[in-house]
């Protein structure tokens, strides 16, 4: 069964990122005109150890369109969760990516874990520290940040070059790995800042204050 991903416009693709069953088989293909395909990774059976599989192509590749041509799992499903797609003009910061610009900045008593397999690189870093602060500079017009959700995570305040931008939840009552928590696009293009603190509230149903950084996405112009 071939699955299609239309995308947007026309684009240089350059990464694919795949959230799916892991005992399904399946090859990624990419289209230009949206009828002609063209494989460009492919992903076996139990390759991964937790349903994540990232293509980075070698080159660039053109396309409309990401199609997934698989085959069913050994329920007779396709189960895919999520599909992500990055190209030339987008730029992905690691969470562990500590810098100036293009880089997260941390201030206070954050942790960092690298043994998490359902993480954007199986890394994240946290704190449940009121106060505790993360920025990250960047040049560009859209930017998504990228988090963990669980059942003892807190909240966190949103600063978007020096404004608040509201508040993100990041109670789930399980956990979600590599989601977004916050996106904003329409920005003048350019110079900007980030930053998220944590709070001391946090939604009735958690039991904890923790705050995660896993990675962040943005359109670099």
């Amino acid at each position: 069964k071939k699955i299609i991903f239309p995308l947007q416009s026309l684009a240089d693709i350059s990464e694919v990122q795949v959230f799916a069953s892991n005992n399904m088989s399946y090859v990624i293909q990419a289209s230009s005109d949206g009828e002609n395909y063209t494989d460009i990774a492919f992903h076996e059976s139990a390759q991964t150890d937790n349903g994540y599989f990232r293509a980075i192509l070698s080159a660039p590749v053109k396309a409309s369109s990401i199609a997934l041509y698989c085959r069913p799992n050994s329920n007779n499903q396709h189960e895919f969760t999520e599909v992500k797609v990055f190209g030339n003009g987008y730029k992905n910061i690691n969470d562990n990516t500590v810098g100036e610009q293009d880089s997260f900045m941390y201030s206070g008593n954050w942790q960092y874990y690298w043994f998490d397999n359902n993480a954007y690189l199986k890394d994240n870093h946290y704190s449940n520290q009121v106060g505790d602060s993360c920025t990250l500079h960047f040049s560009g017009s859209k930017i998504t940040l990228y988090g963990a959700k669980d059942k003892n995570h807190g909240m966190a305040k949103v600063l978007l070059d020096g404004e608040a931008k509201g508040v993100i939840d990041y109670y789930s009552p399980s956990r979600i790995d590599n989601v977004s928590v916050f996106e904003t696009d329409g920005l003048t293009p350019g110079e900007h800042t980030l930053e998220i603190e944590v709070l001391e509230t946090k939604n009735p149903l958690s039991s904890g204050n923790f705050v995660t950084i896993d990675h962040a996405v943005y359109i670099a112009k």
